[in-house]
């Protein structure tokens, strides 16, 4: 039985490497009954070998459809539409979501900008690195910093879990700074396995409004999580997360 469903599969995935293929077209291809394709489709579709869209299927990743620029939003539709992607961006909505008291967050897609203020006297880098990580998809951390002497003037992604702009590739990065002095950072991977060694997940680059400054000044908060392949939320253990 488990020999006759592989089978079955690699005629179907024969059939769609090209591109798009209708059920119709797979009908005519694969020779099999129309039952078995509908589950065989399903089963597939689910488990992210194949995506379907506007009444076609096509293997996961496959460049199809036209060239002049659709494919571009057709990928976006096809990212939504597989399941371990929609879980990608499901776990850094459950971090933000669940992060901070009193935040009014945006979308992933359209996150509120950091302060840029002209005033700062001079400004620092701090890196947010990770050391020995095993299974990691997604995560979430909250610095904290003194708004009298202290202002975000840009974070970006460090791209070993996460990017922005959204790439399927790479995965979502996300940023929020506040006026009390808290900037919330999170990312999750996409496509792709689940990252394992020593990265980088974000660069924040603090402006200081005092000749006088002392560094760093900048301290993580208990709201700081990130989550694995199983969806465990989990805390940094120590040496984990690395300020530098």
């Amino acid at each position: 039985m488990e020999n006759r469903r592989e089978v079955d599969q690699d005629l179907i995935k024969q059939a769609t490497q090209k591109g798009p293929t209708t059920f119709t077209e797979l009908l005519h291809v694969t020779k099999l009954p129309r039952k078995t394709l509908s589950v065989r489709l399903k089963v597939m579709c689910e488990n992210g070998m194949l995506v379907k869209q506007e009444g076609a299927y096509m293997l996961n990743g496959a460049v199809g459809f036209d060239g002049n620029g659709g494919h571009l939003m057709r990928g976006v539709s096809r990212m939504l539409s597989d399941r371990r992607i929609r879980t990608g961006l499901m776990l850094v909505a459950f971090l933000l979501s669940s992060s901070v008291s009193g935040y009014v967050l945006a979308t992933l897609m359209a996150t509120r900008p950091v302060d840029n203020s002209p005033q700062f006297k001079g400004t620092f880098t701090m890196t947010l690195n990770v050391h020995d990580v095993e299974d990691f998809c997604a995560w979430q951390i909250l610095v904290t910093y003194d708004p009298a002497k202290v202002g975000v003037k840009a974070a970006v992604s460090g791209e070993f879990v996460g990017a922005e702009p959204i790439d399927p590739y790479k995965g979502v990065f996300t940023k929020n700074a506040d006026i009390s002095g808290e900037l919330l950072l999170g990312g999750s991977i996409i496509t792709g396995t689940p990252k394992s060694g020593d990265g980088t997940l974000a660069i924040v680059t603090f402006g200081y409004y005092t000749e006088d400054y002392v560094l760093p000044g900048v301290a993580s908060t208990a709201k700081t999580y990130w989550i694995n392949s199983q969806q465990g939320k989990l805390e940094f253990a120590p040496g984990t997360l690395i300020f530098g």
